[in-house]
């Protein structure tokens, strides 16, 4: 133990020399070897066919189809209740019609800090799982805003916020190959929020996750799945350019229906119109129309 702490305090030395700028952007660059966790190559990493799921008679997902492609940070989006947790659980525990590839490793992120040693100090429970180098475990407890002191501290003794940060610090050092994160910012506070984003970012793997903090979505995320009466919709891109297609096919889809009711207007018009005058004056405003839809 005496040996870590030595490491460790090498490790501080390091990222007290950065400049402000680093330390707010980054902290110390975590230097995490990621082949250590035997990652899959292929393209798609869990694929859902017809996947249909509910309780008793409440129904969430009917012949749902949806796709995880490796390495993209997917975020998943639908209204509360609409069964973003249950997907998590239906991912996690390989129903019917969802595969996945021989390599990949799921981590979850266990809200109720299940996967946590509470009578074990905090370097002992990441050590317990981690595949990566002492100082690379070390740089991420750091990056996740743990001093040399908070090692020895017991795990029980953690407040919550803490604990979802030595979580985060557990799964990231671990053989995980894919992480699913349900509300990942739960219990943490803005400054938690910023250093746990930017570890995630860092991150080589695949994650899916799900929240409610819709700039969190936007600076993570490089894919959605979006739920949507009872289906599952992929967009390869992130929240914010999703939100501007939805506006540009809804302003199309507004220009259409304001040409189909003038030219409505014109033919009722024409119908009802006795001068001859007026009659060749829509005649020839019709024609424009018709021909401006036809894209002539």
């Amino acid at each position: 133990m005496e040996g870590d702490k030595k490491q460790a305090k090498a490790v501080q030395s390091r990222i007290e020399q950065l400049d402000v700028k680093e330390k707010v952007e980054g902290q110390a660059k975590i230097q995490i070897n990621f082949e250590l966790t035997n990652p899959p190559k292929n393209k798609i990493l869990i694929r859902g066919e017809e996947i249909t799921f509910g309780y008793d008679h409440h129904l969430i997902f009917y012949n749902a189809t949806f796709e995880i492609r490796n390495k993209q940070k997917v975020a998943v989006l639908g209204d509360n209740g609409s069964g973003k947790s249950t997907l998590f659980s239906l991912i996690r525990n390989m129903y019917k019609g969802i595969y996945t590839v021989p390599k990949l490793k799921i981590g979850y992120l266990y809200q109720e800090f299940e996967n946590l040693q509470q009578d074990k100090t905090l370097l002992e429970s990441v050590l317990a799982d981690s595949v990566q180098e002492n100082d690379s475990v070390y740089t991420v407890l750091m990056n996740l805003l743990f001093t040399i002191e908070d090692f020895d501290k017991k795990v029980t003794v953690l407040s919550g916020g803490e604990k979802i940060r030595l979580s985060f610090a557990k799964l990231i050092v671990s053989d995980y190959n894919l992480l699913i994160l349900d509300e990942p910012t739960n219990y943490l506070d803005l400054p938690s929020i910023e250093v746990v984003k930017s570890v995630l970012k860092e991150y080589e793997g695949t994650i899916i996750f799900a929240s409610h903090d819709e700039a969190f979505i936007n600076e993570l995320s490089t894919e959605l799945l979006i739920i949507d009466n009872k289906k599952l919709q992929g967009y390869q891109g992130t929240l914010e350019e999703f939100k501007n297609s939805k506006t540009e096919a809804n302003i199309e889809q507004l220009q259409q229906e304001i040409e189909q009711f003038q030219l409505s207007q014109a033919k009722s018009l024409l119908e009802n119109e006795t001068s001859p005058r007026k009659i060749e004056k829509i005649k020839k405003k019709y024609e424009e129309m018709t021909r401006g839809n036809k894209g002539e």
